[in-house]
């Protein structure tokens, strides 16, 4: 399936629209497995039904996001529970600054029980510190179509790629910039990866879970601050590809209002890189495809410091 001029990702990508730093901020993810087509918004599907309000409560304490899941074209796969099947339906909760994780199993609404069963997720979504195990990767990636045409048609070919050499690869619900597509989202990490298809996608996911993001396909790390999110771009860009997460970004400047200078370390190939990060504000545009009004977007333009 192809998809039209007006749509999202491919004005993004005729306009070169940039991906820098824009990973949303997240800390905490909450994965529901939820084996069919998805509604536009997942809070309002009927398997969580009792449970938003809790769940609106926790994203908001713990900088948290829900996602509901999907082995990519129902094939056997990666597994969120070992009994997810009929009434029982997994989930996995994972704390990206600690990369630990909680697996368990949730029932979801349905005809006799009006309400889900989320008693154990949202105890391990709303926990502190470290969760229960050290993290695995998952290797999450978007194909909500009932929430933009371009995460379908984008994410479905990447995911079933991904699929045939990785068994932690699961369809997602959406993860924030449509126009991005396909986008992948790394756990434990929070790495966001964009602009993937079924021909780039094995190379740059190979390498990431290698340690070496490309600049050229990262969005960014949840964790990271959007301004230092921006300068580890600049520094991956400068001096070559390495996990972006081990990267540490601190802001030593604000020279202006919209300027300001950051420090980043951990890179192998150099100590310290100093960065000017400028925020830039995009004209009015249509964001994604469903969208009723242009909206602006923010970017970032980097340049580097003599350290």
């Amino acid at each position: 399936m192809s998809l039209p001029e007006t749509a999202c990702s491919v004005v993004a990508r005729a306009h070169d629209d940039p991906l820098i730093a824009t990973a949303p901020p997240t800390r905490r993810w909450l994965l529901l497995d939820v084996p069919r087509a998805w509604p536009e918004k997942i809070l309002h599907s009927p398997e969580v039904a009792g449970a938003v309000p809790a769940l609106g409560d926790i994203v908001d304490r713990r900088q948290g996001r829900v996602l509901f899941v999907r082995r990519p074209g129902g094939a056997v796969g990666a597994r969120l529970h070992p009994d997810d099947h009929g009434p029982i339906r997994g989930f996995l909760v994972v704390d990206a600054p600690t990369r630990t994780q909680t697996r368990g199993a949730w029932r979801p609404a349905a005809a006799g029980r009006p309400a889900a069963d989320l008693t154990a997720a949202l105890a391990a979504f709303d926990a502190d510190g470290p969760l229960a195990e050290p993290a695995a990767e998952v290797l999450l990636v978007c194909s909500h179509g009932t929430h933009d045409q371009c995460c379908a048609v984008r994410g479905r070919p990447v995911a079933a790629v991904l699929a045939e050499r990785y068994e932690h690869v699961l369809e997602c619900s959406h993860v924030g910039g449509d126009r991005f597509g396909g986008n992948l989202l790394a756990l434990p990490t929070g790495t966001y990866l964009g602009r993937l298809d079924a021909d780039t996608a094995p190379a740059v996911v190979a390498a990431h879970l290698a340690g070496r993001d490309d600049p050229a396909h990262l969005r960014g790390v949840t964790t990271q601050d959007q301004r230092v999110q921006a300068a580890v771009t600049a520094t991956l860009a400068a001096y070559g590809a390495a996990a972006a997460y081990r990267l540490h970004g601190e802001i030593v400047g604000h020279p202006a209002p919209d300027r300001w200078h950051v420090s980043v370390t951990g890179h192998p190939a150099v100590a310290q890189v100093r960065v000017e990060v400028r925020r830039i504000v995009l004209s009015p545009a249509p964001r994604a495809c469903r969208a009723e009004i242009d909206k602006v977007a923010v970017t970032y333009e980097t340049a580097l410091l003599d350290s």
